[in-house]
């Protein structure tokens, strides 16, 4: 036992060291003149995500040193440096070590074993994050299926591989296969953990969010509010939990057009995560944007301008501005502009924008599907109408495998085949 504690040990520190040597350096020395992250991967621009990154490489190969074989020990290893990957935002490293670690599992215990499934969750919400939506739905059967046969249809980790099998489908837009799973997930939860936990709050949240996706607003308000009475009864009112179900609450009014009471929603949920987790928080810098967004609805620009340039310099001091996270701020102060009619400034965010989802997310992701319509409302908006029917027939042609850009409509009313049917546009 003290052999195996300090090889798994060994593991940590081996990682840990290994992380600490590719961490971008701190000062304004080590920054680039255009602001970008200091040490970025060199990666391919047209396959991103199909080469084995170095870095992981790397870690993998000081980890076998360290051990004679692919043991457990090593997988164990693989595992918490992905999670620290995840951390830094850096998907394709970590699941590229994710399936590492699930290869050496699998030749030790065996492909349908309860130890292989360690991690497949973890890897099918990767692959949700990165729109590989069908991937994680195997990925999530496959998690399902396994638990099933070791834990019993009526254990609690059942639920949480329904849960997220149920996502899978809501990212799809398979809303008739996702609610079944959730109140089969709901069922569970409440028998073996009881209506007041917090996973029966968070699968009220995702429930709810379903329905949101289908505009059942009515539906999905007492879920929410339910949800967030659960986790400030049973975790406090300053919890992260807590934080989230504002949050979420915060959007489903912000889609009704209900802006003043999503403004108060997201002023409570940014406190709390600011205070739980520190003002550069990539937390935080999201808190900021979903604020800044009922400001921008309001017509407080002013106001929305301000906490967006926030949350880009938290994602310029964590990722450097050639990232997903970075890229989202930039597309929401790009919409700013259009509102307001500064269409020069909107046209250049959008398309840097753009360029930094296709590049760090590749060019068939859900985000770059939002960027893509946003263009086109733009260019509605200006009557452009040559430029509305490209960017739309691009949107369109990319919706297919992205039927879901967003967590949120990107404009109620507005569907994409109304951009595309402009007068003049040729159709």
């Amino acid at each position: 036992m003290i052999t195996l504690s300090l090889r798994r040990t060994a593991v940590v520190l081996i990682g840990i060291l290994f992380l600490i040597a590719a961490l971008p350096a701190h000062g304004d020395e080590a920054r680039k003149e255009d602001g970008v992250q200091k040490k970025p991967i060199k990666i391919n621009q047209e396959s991103r995500y199909e080469q084995t990154p170095s870095f992981a490489q790397r870690m993998l190969e000081e980890l076998k040193r360290a051990f004679s074989d692919e043991r457990s020990d090593v997988a164990d290893g693989l595992d918490l440096l992905a999670s620290l990957c995840i951390y830094r935002r850096k998907y394709a490293e970590a699941e590229w070590l994710m399936r590492k670690a699930l290869a050496i599992r699998e030749k030790t215990f065996g492909s349908e074993h309860l130890v292989a499934d360690t991690n497949l969750r973890q890897l099918g919400m990767l692959c949700m994050n990165r729109g590989k939506y069908s991937e994680a739905e195997s990925i999530f059967k496959r998690s399902l299926a396994i638990r099933e046969k070791f834990l019993g249809p009526d254990h609690p980790g059942v639920a949480e591989a329904l849960n997220s099998l149920a996502g899978s489908y809501e990212f799809q837009g398979r809303y008739a296969e996702t609610e079944p799973l959730y109140h089969r997930c709901l069922a569970l939860y409440e028998e073996t953990l009881g209506p007041g936990h917090p996973s029966f709050a968070e699968t009220l949240g995702n429930l709810a969010f379903a329905y949101r996706w289908q505009g059942k607003y009515e539906e999905a308000e007492p879920l929410l509010k339910r949800a967030l009475a659960i986790n400030e009864e049973t975790l406090g009112p300053y919890h992260l939990n807590v934080s989230r179900s504002l949050n979420d609450l915060g959007l489903l009014y912000r889609a009704q057009g209900r802006f003043p009471e999503a403004e108060a929603l997201h002023k409570r949920s940014l406190a709390i995560t600011r205070k739980a987790l520190g003002p550069d928080h990539p937390n935080v810098a999201a808190d900021l944007n979903n604020l800044a967004k009922a400001y921008m609805y309001q017509g407080r620009y002013k106001e929305a301008e301000e906490l967006y340039k926030k949350s880009l310099a938290i994602d310029e001091k964590i990722h450097g501005l050639d990232h997903p996270d970075s890229a989202s701020t930039i597309n929401n102060m790009a919409e700013m502009y259009g509102a307001q009619e500064r269409y020069v400034e909107a046209e250049q965010l959008f398309r840097k924008a753009l360029a930094i989802r296709e590049k760090s997310l590749g060019p068939n992701h859900p985000r770059v599907a939002t960027t893509l319509y946003k263009m086109a409302e733009m260019y509605r908006s200006q009557g452009n109408h040559e430029k509305t029917e490209e960017f739309c027939k691009r949107y369109l042609a990319l919706s297919v495998r992205a039927p879901k850009p967003d967590r949120l409509p990107l404009r109620p009313g507005l569907a994409a085949k109304d951009l595309c049917s402009t007068e003049g546009s040729g159709e």
